[in-house]
């Protein structure tokens, strides 16, 4: 049960600052603050610093095998993207999807796996 509420609390996490961010970069293009490929970029690198931060917290609250708990978080959010792509967009799945799906991956595992040795050195 603490598991699901973590989870529930990730993707809650995730969708909300994502559809905010996504928002905001929207009126700043439409004002043309940020133009072309600058709000593109800014939301992905976003992406991977929000991926990044709930690695890093559910590997804090393991309590073994992080990079398990890095692979079902990536997952999760994996399945999130690749379900709101379909809703929203349909686009093809393309080799830069995929690529960005598993850089997303990674990264998840490997800051869960950092935040479970943060959390067994005492830090």
């Amino acid at each position: 049960m603490k598991q699901l509420k973590h989870y529930g609390k990730v993707l809650l996490l995730f969708l909300g600052s994502s559809i905010l961010l996504s928002l905001l970069l929207s009126i700043l293009n439409y004002f043309g603050i940020f133009v072309g490929k600058t709000s593109q970029i800014i939301l992905i690198i976003y992406m991977l610093i929000i991926t990044f931060y709930i690695g890093y917290s559910s590997g804090k609250l393991a309590l073994k095998n992080g990079y398990l708990k890095g692979l079902k978080i990536g997952g999760i959010l994996i399945l999130t993207l690749i379900f709101l792509n379909m809703i929203f967009f349909w686009s093809p799945l393309t080799i830069y999807r995929v690529l960005y799906y598993l850089i997303i991956l990674i990264i998840s595992i490997v800051s869960a796996m950092i935040g479970i040795n943060r959390k067994t050195n005492g830090s």
